[in-house]
């Protein structure tokens, strides 16, 4: 990843990882939960955007076996 996409997105990405962390919701089971605090925080296309970003990483982890969860 260039440098400067790194500078510009990752610290979106944690500052939202931390409000769900804070929220007691990051955890897969609570997606609807996550889906209907975000919308009161931000725009449908901003958490659209940030999801799209999470859920690329995550097909990578499965891909990889590095994710130990269930699918559900």
């Amino acid at each position: 990843m260039v440098p400067a996409t790194q500078k510009r997105f990752w610290p979106k990405r944690d500052k939202l990882i931390k409000l769900l962390e804070a929220n007691n919701l990051l955890n897969i089971k609570d997606a609807d939960k996550v889906w209907q605090f975000l919308l009161k925080k931000y725009s449908y296309s901003t958490i659209r955007n940030h999801f799209a970003d999470f859920r690329a990483a995550i097909n990578m982890a499965i891909d990889l076996d590095k994710y130990e969860g269930k699918n559900i």
